[in-house]
């Protein structure tokens, strides 16, 4: 404006002229405009602080600012850049723009300009890209109509975008849920089909051990140790189909063993308890009552079994009872998981209890079953018929007591799988994965591993660009866990049967099958607080693979979680079970199904939420599928994008997900919208503790140093204060002037 006005030539002007150039020069001593014809230039060195000193030569070159005006052309300016010349330093110090709230793409136009652009622009980008999740296309599209300055193509948009969202220091804070703390107690996993571009030289660095699935029969963790009667079972259990004759002739050879002398097994006492509530029936139809023939000895030598108690016959007189819905296939000791030995004492008080007491005597002693699994739901619904009937009493009780002694029986398989010379001869790590990081490591014992392995390349593998996951506030604490077995099965499958490859061992009912999108990531793993506030995700560059869940958790938590959520919570619980085991004893981990998914899964009860309400009852288990529900809108932008590429923006788009959410829980704010609030005061108040600007920000208490070692922030500051008093100053006169009054001297 100055320059266009003294480019007239009425002299009426001269007045006025003469107080802007005034004006214009005291801003510019105190630095609130910057004069275009002098070099912009950084003050300090960015690696060793070192202020820049006269002796340090300036080279300029031409360079072009892009403002968040409407209506300004482009500015031409100089660009400066200089060598350090402190010991140990000698870098190129060139222009980046962050002292001066500007930030240079470091690339040139084709007319040989350097790029330059204003905080208030790149504001604008990331409203649009982050916050409005939108697409660059869409948001090139509003700033060419809105800002006549801009004039990128979209592919330089993308490129300016990235640079910039690259440059965003995202603080710990953000990914670190106030509510739950450091150690969170319940954590939410799943994965999102949410990929980029799959590049075939993009190799992450993810360092593990290698721990595949130990051979633990699947006899060793259930009640009833023959496969083919289990399948019987579950058939009874969960459809009405028929049983073949060779199922009715195991089942019946299953109910004779209620009667066997001596003190009954385990599976003579889960007998006792099936047939208690789905009795022997006959083939035969049932005749009237009081016909010939048709005496109680009668109808209870059938000779065949029903699969519905409506058409079974009683046995011993009992009238059919209603369905039980356990799962005998499933693992006991996974139902039974305690609370360390002391909640083992206390099971085992309640069964011998139940065994040996009177009715009713047991009921004092529930709290122990709380976290048992469907245990205490199923004891709440048939509290009255145990009390009643002495033998279920006493079946129930010994089920519990063998259960509680199975998990040890379990804990040796497993130790002496680990430590058999084929697990060892084959290189798997099991044993000694679990003797080293059961307990709760830091990062520095992980940092300690790290440097004793000579097979890794010497890459800092906490880069997200290198290992294409991102925890802010969750450092590695432990390797990862790998699976050679589970990678040699997984190529023998295409199509439709490669769920077969991921199936747990036997007896698996899980019938998920884990997509593969062509031509794109597989998309992330997410891990989030009941609170919805995203703790890390990992880059999936293959199919999902539970194996891939477990070793995000033992990575990153110190202290696992009590209850991991997941939507195959069965196959997680079995996969780290045979491979982990000891660790996830140690720190008590239960594995449960989040709610939307558990009513399509036909598991054991022992992963169904609403069977634990005892340690599942108010806890958000869809808090994976709400995070899910607001990132999907990135998927059209996400998806031509290179990883590296993709992890920058992920990352950012978590950050701010993340921060509105944390407002909302700082303020105590219910449900209602929030689109509205500025988050910028509540950042830097509660997330952000201190000045990211570092040396170039003059609330900075200390000075930083000059070339010579002296401390010039502080003559800076006071040379600023005195301009700005002479600003102050010039400012009165010029207005007294104008209203005709007299100017004190």
């Amino acid at each position: 404006m100055y320059q266009e006005r003294a480019a007239e030539s009425d002299p009426r002007q001269a007045t006025d002229l003469k107080r802007m150039a005034a004006l214009v020069s005291i801003c510019k001593l105190n630095g609130m405009i910057r004069d275009v014809q002098q070099p912009l230039f950084e003050q300090s060195c960015g690696s060793c602080g070192v202020q820049r000193a006269e002796r340090h030569m300036i080279t300029k070159e031409p360079g072009l600012l892009t403002t968040h005006h409407p209506t300004a052309n482009a500015l031409k300016v100089w660009v400066g850049r200089w060598v350090c010349h402190a010991p140990k330093c000698g870098r190129v110090v060139e222009y980046d723009g962050h002292a001066d709230g500007l930030f240079s793409m470091r690339r040139r136009n084709k007319h040989r300009r350097w790029l330059l652009f204003t905080r208030g622009l790149l504001d604008k980008l990331v409203s649009f890209i982050i916050a409005g999740r939108t697409t660059y296309t869409a948001a090139t599209r509003h700033l060419s109509a809105d800002v006549l300055s801009f004039a990128l193509r979209r592919q330089d948009f993308v490129k300016l975008g990235t640079a910039f969202i690259g440059s965003i220091h995202i603080p710990a804070e953000t990914a670190r849920c106030p509510l739950c703390g450091p150690d969170p107690a319940f954590i939410v996993i799943d994965a999102q089909s949410l990929g980029c571009t799959d590049l075939d030289d993009t190799h992450p660095l993810r360092p593990a051990e290698d721990c595949p699935v130990l051979d633990i029969p699947a006899s060793k963790m259930c009640v009833v140790e023959h496969a083919p009667l289990r399948d019987a079972v579950a058939k009874v259990l969960k459809t009405s189909t028929p049983l073949t004759a060779n199922q009715e002739t195991l089942m019946r050879a299953w109910a004779a063993t209620r009667y066997e002398s001596g003190r009954p097994t385990p599976s003579s006492t889960a007998a006792r308890v099936f047939f208690r509530f789905f009795p022997v029936g006959s083939n035969t139809a049932p005749q009237a009552p009081g016909a010939a023939g048709a005496s109680p000895a009668a109808r209870a030598a059938g000779a065949g079994t029903s699969a519905t108690t409506e058409e079974a016959a009683a046995v011993d007189g009992e009238p059919p009872r209603r369905q039980l819905g356990v799962a005998v296939d499933s693992s006991a000791e996974a139902a039974l998981r305690s609370d360390g030995a002391g909640g083992v004492r206390a099971i085992r008080l309640v069964a011998n209890t139940m065994r040996l007491k009177s009715r009713g005597a047991w009921r004092s002693m529930t709290e122990a079953l709380d976290g048992v699994g469907f245990v205490s739901s199923f004891v709440g619904h048939f509290a009255d018929e145990m009390d009643e009937d002495r033998h279920l009493r006493v079946a129930i009780g010994e089920l519990l007591r063998w259960s509680v002694e199975m998990e040890s029986m379990v804990d040796k398989a497993f130790e002496e799988a680990a430590a058999s010379k084929t697990t060892l001869d084959r290189g798997w790590k099991n044993a000694k994965y679990c003797q080293r990081w059961r307990g709760t490591p830091t990062p520095a014992e992980y940092k300690s591993w790290r440097s004793e392995q000579t097979d890794l390349p010497q890459i800092d593998e906490d880069d997200p660009l290198v290992s294409f996951k991102y925890f802010a506030s969750l450092p590695s604490v432990r390797p990862g866990i790998g699976d050679s077995e589970a990678a040699k099965r997984r190529v023998q499958y295409r199509g439709k049967d490669r769920h077969v490859a991921d199936l747990e061992g036997e007896g698996d009912a899980c019938n998920k099958a884990f997509s593969i999108c062509t031509g794109l990531t597989q998309g992330v793993f997410n891990v989030v607080c009941p609170h919805v506030i995203t703790l890390g995700f990992r880059c999936l560059f293959r199919a999902e693979s539970v194996g891939e869940a477990v070793s995000i958790v033992l990575e990153r938590f110190p202290k696992l979680p009590a209850v991991v959520f997941y939507d195959v919570a069965c196959k997680f619980d079995k996969n780290a079970m045979r491979r982990v085991r000891a660790i996830f004893r140690d720190h008590k981990v239960r594995c449960v199904l989040d709610r939307p998914h558990s009513i399509t899964h036909g598991c054991s009860p022992i992963y169904m939420p609403d069977e634990s309400l005892g340690t599942t009852a108010g806890v958000a288990t869809q808090a994976a599928e709400v995070s899910h529900s607001i990132a999907v809108v990135n998927r059209t932008s996400l998806a031509y994008m290179s990883p590296s590429t993709y992890m920058l923006h992920k990352m950012t788009q978590v950050a701010f997900m993340n921060l509105r959410k944390l407002y909302r829980l700082h303020g105590d704010i219910g449900a209602g919208e929030n689109a509205h609030v500025a988050l910028a005061p509540f950042f830097h108040s509660k997330v952000a503790h201190q000045c990211e600007r570092a040396s170039v920000c003059s609330c900075t208490p200390d000075g930083f140093p000059t070339a010579d070692g002296d401390e010039v922030l502080g003559d800076s500051i006071a040379a600023n204060d005195v301009a700005a008093g002479d600003l102050a100053d010039n400012v009165q006169l010029h207005a007294r002037a104008a209203s005709g009054a007299t100017a004190e001297p």
